[in-house]
């Protein structure tokens, strides 16, 4: 098996907001489920409990983006690739993916790999810059692509490119 890409400490970052996500959607539960029951009986809030709709309005819409932050990581690890290695003989790509606990492995024969494109992921809000290259790697059977960082190492450039596309 040859090593071709490695996203480095990168993937450590994602595993951090991974778990950061978990920790968020369930303060935000707690939280919604806390105005769903009291929203209005503080003093700042004007001191009479509110009606029920707007009590759960405000306690669904608190937890519901605590929980979307946490599903949307989910499904933003399922797709980042955190290394990846090619077996030429067996004619597979190895790839690490981002889990809660390891980095799962996926095998897929190399003729799944459809294609990829590059994005240069700079933007600018206000005074502050994002600078965050990628590539989506489209492979065949899946709905959504996968995510190569182009902060990583890539550790075979020519591997790279015939196998991934990147």
């Amino acid at each position: 098996m040859i090593p071709i890409y490695d996203a480095g400490p990168q993937a450590t970052r994602v595993r951090a907001l991974l778990w950061f996500s978990l920790l968020c959607a369930a303060a935000a539960l707690w939280a919604g489920a806390d105005l769903a029951w009291t929203y209005g009986l503080s003093p700042g809030d004007g001191g009479v409990l509110a009606p029920l709709p707007v009590r759960l309005a405000w306690g669904v819409g608190i937890a519901a983006v605590g929980v979307g932050f946490a599903v949307g990581m989910w499904v933003y690890r399922a797709c980042y690739v955190a290394g990846a290695a090619v077996d030429e003989a067996g004619g597979a790509l190895h790839l690490r993916l981002v889990g809660y606990f390891g980095r799962p492995v996926r095998v897929l024969p190399v003729e799944r790999v459809l294609g990829s494109r590059y994005h240069p992921g700079q933007a600018s809000y206000g005074g502050v810059a994002v600078n965050a290259p990628w590539d989506t790697v489209w492979v065949e059977g899946r709905r959504l692509p996968l995510i190569v960082d182009a902060r990583g190492d890539v550790l075979d450039r020519e591997r790279a490119r015939r196998y991934l596309g990147i």
